[in-house]
């Protein structure tokens, strides 16, 4: 199962604006959505999401019967970081091993064994600024691949197995990258889209993932940055693009044609999206949450962050959105199930807990998960050796911490 949260996936310029926006890929509040939930801006608070593979609900082995009860913290935090975290991203080495991946404000990324937590190897060097985003791929030779994007206007391909870089830093002709995303066309041909914004530019790239070559040209679609980027397939098993964007909207395009699907999902007009997560709920249906802020500057009397519900297929809303409890204003998202298969969405923010919700009502499953110091930045979702769903959270604080869903 490879979850990406890209959780922090859109990182702000630097710490204190992170602070005060709830940054970019460590925003206020955080969502994620699956079985169990998981999930910037440059003048806003920045919202990030955790991508989550939903190519359907993977095989789970029964849970033990000592598997640590819902809301249980697993372990210590885990430390090593220098600075806050930006994003988080699960997926597995070619060994099996399942890793969690991190990215920091202090320019590294750092390894971590979902099981144990323990950290995995030497920090992983390169990028000349922070780190942004994350997302976890496979090459079409099976070698898994960590895709990071961040301030220093790069997009870098490392190995998951080993650390090192493959190939050359890719050049957006950005002064930074917001969000990156993996995924792959009908072809076969894996593929990387990033967004990124500054010297005059706001655009979409997409890369092949095999060899770091870029496909096509850049391309628009929204009016400011795109803060989240998720890749998925629709009912009829065409893959699509969403991306959600500081101009209040959200955008689902053809992956293949890169061609937009439909209008701009207008969100709110007076806010703007800085995370997604895709889900599916008991149903059937496919859908959608996108965590909205509002437009800067904030203080105490500002509206708390969104959570809305939409159909993947007709782009509708569904429901009346729903609010992080707690007073934060940067959410972000993420999906999965936790041990008895409901789906949920997960969010955190800078109230500092982390919030699980039933996906197909809206409502609380517990009271807050609470541990964290400073705002909680990133957020991603994956399922431990022995069948525990677990949820990760990073935050300012410098920490991850690890949640049990069962």
């Amino acid at each position: 199962m490879i979850t990406i949260m890209t959780s922090g996936q859109n990182a702000w310029k630097d710490e204190e604006m992170a602070r005060r926006a709830v940054r970019t890929g460590a925003g206020t509040l955080a969502v994620a959505l699956g079985l169990l939930v998981a999930g910037t801006c440059w003048h806003t608070p920045v919202v990030m999401a955790t991508p989550v593979a939903l190519t359907g609900p993977p095989a789970r082995p029964a849970l033990p019967a000592d598997a640590p009860p819902f809301g249980s913290e697993l372990r210590g935090p885990l430390k090593g970081h220098t600075r806050g975290i930006s994003a988080l991203a699960i997926g597995e080495r070619s060994d099996g091993t399942r890793v969690i991946v991190s990215a920091g404000f202090d320019k590294t990324l750092r390894l971590w064994s979902l099981d144990t937590g323990k950290p995995l190897g030497k920090p992983i060097t390169g990028h000349h600024r922070p780190a942004y985003d994350v997302a976890i791929g496979k090459r079409s030779n099976g070698t898994p691949v960590i895709v990071s994007g961040g301030e220093d206007g790069t997009v870098r391909m490392w190995n998951l197995d080993t650390g090192k870089p493959l190939g050359k830093p890719l050049r957006t002709g950005h002064a930074l990258v917001h969000a990156v995303a993996v995924g792959k066309r009908s072809d076969g041909t894996p593929v990387i889209i990033s967004s990124g914004e500054g010297r005059k530019m706001v655009a979409l790239h997409m890369w092949n993932l095999n060899t770091g070559k870029l496909i096509g040209k850049p391309w628009w679609g929204h009016y400011s940055g795109v803060m989240d980027i998720k890749v998925t397939k629709r009912a009829d098993g065409k893959p699509v693009i969403v991306t959600g964007s500081t101009d209040s909207r959200m955008r689902i395009w053809n992956l293949d044609t890169r061609k937009p699907i439909g209008k701009p999902l207008n969100t709110c007009f007076t806010c703007m999206v800085y995370g997604m997560a895709i889900a599916e709920r008991s149903d059937g249906q496919r859908v959608m949450v996108s965590a909205e802020v509002p437009n800067f500057p904030l203080d105490e009397g500002s509206p708390p962050a969104t959570l809305r519900i939409w159909s993947l297929e007709s782009g509708r809303p569904l429901g009346e959105p729903l609010t992080h409890e707690g007073n934060a204003h940067h959410p972000f998202v993420v999906t999965t199930k936790d041990g008895d298969g409901t789906p949920v969405i997960v969010s955190g923010g800078n109230d500092r807990n982390v919030v699980v919700r039933n996906l197909d009502t809206g409502r609380p499953l517990s009271g807050p998960f609470t541990g964290h110091t400073d705002n909680i930045s990133a957020l991603a979702v994956g399922t431990r050796e022995d069948g525990t769903p677990v949820v990760v959270s990073g935050s300012l604080d410098t920490t991850i911490r690890m949640w049990s869903l069962a």
